[in-house]
C-alpha cells in the first residue's frame, strides 16, 4: 500500500475524532452557546463603538489635510485609498477578534459545563437511591469546591449506608435466635436506627 493510500485511509478516522472532540467540547449546548453569544454581543458592541470612533478620527484627519490648498488631487486620492485600507484592516481585525473570542468562550464554558454535567448525573443517581462512583475532575475544570462538597457528601452517604446495613444484618441474624430479654435490647437498636432514618 502506498503512503498516499495510507493517509487517505486515516483521514476518515481523523475526521471522526475531530467531530467527537467538537461534540465533547459542547457538552451543554444551550448553556455554552448562550454565554458565548452574550460575551460576543458585549464585545461586538464595544468593538463597533471603538471602531466607528477610530474611523471617524481617521476621516477627520484626512478632511483636515484636504483643506490645505497645497495638496494635489493625486495625493488626495492616495489619502482616500489609505482611509479605505484602514477601514478594511479594522473590519478584518474585528472579525478575527470575534472568532478567537468565540473559540475561547466555548473552551472556558466547557470547563464549567463539564463539572455541571457530571454533578447533575451524580445527583440524579443519588435521587434514585444509588451511590455514584465519583471520579476526579479534569485539570482546569471549574467548580472544584462545589465538586469536593459533593464528593464528601457521597462518601458520608456511603459510610452511613454501610453502617446501617451492618446494624440491620446484625438485627436480622439476632432476631431469629433471640430470647425475650435479648429482643428488648435489639428493639432499642432498631428504634435508634429508625429514628436516625426518620431524621
Amino acid at each position: 500500500m502506498s503512503e498516499s493510500q495510507g493517509s487517505l485511509m486515516q483521514n476518515p478516522v481523523d475526521a471522526a475524532k475531530k467531530n467527537r472532540r467538537l461534540r465533547h467540547l459542547l457538552l451543554d449546548r444551550q448553556f455554552q452557546l448562550k454565554y458565548t453569544a452574550m460575551i460576543l454581543g458585549v464585545a461586538s458592541v464595544i468593538s463597533v463603538v471603538l471602531g466607528l470612533f477610530l474611523i471617524e478620527k481617521v476621516r477627520e484627519n484626512s478632511r483636515m489635510l484636504q483643506l490645505d490648498p497645497g495638496f494635489d488631487e493625486a495625493f488626495q486620492a492616495q489619502l482616500a485609498a489609505s482611509d479605505t485600507n484602514i477601514v478594511l484592516i479594522l473590519i478584518g481585525a474585528f472579525a478575527v477578534f470575534l472568532i478567537v473570542l468565540a473559540v475561547l468562550s466555548v473552551i472556558i464554558t466547557h470547563r464549567m459545563a463539564g463539572p455541571i454535567y457530571v454533578m447533575r448525573r451524580y445527583i440524579g443517581e443519588i435521587g434514585t437511591g444509588a451511590l455514584p462512583r465519583v471520579r476526579n475532575l479534569r485539570k482546569g475544570d471549574e467548580f472544584r469546591d462545589l465538586f469536593e462538597t459533593l464528593v464528601d457528601t457521597v462518601g458520608a452517604l456511603e459510610a452511613r449506608a454501610k453502617e446501617e446495613i451492618a446494624v440491620l444484618e446484625k438485627l436480622n441474624g439476632a432476631l431469629a435466635a433471640a430470647s425475650p430479654s435479648d429482643a428488648e435490647s435489639l428493639k432499642v437498636e432498631l428504634e435508634a436506627l429508625l429514628a436516625r432514618k426518620r431524621r
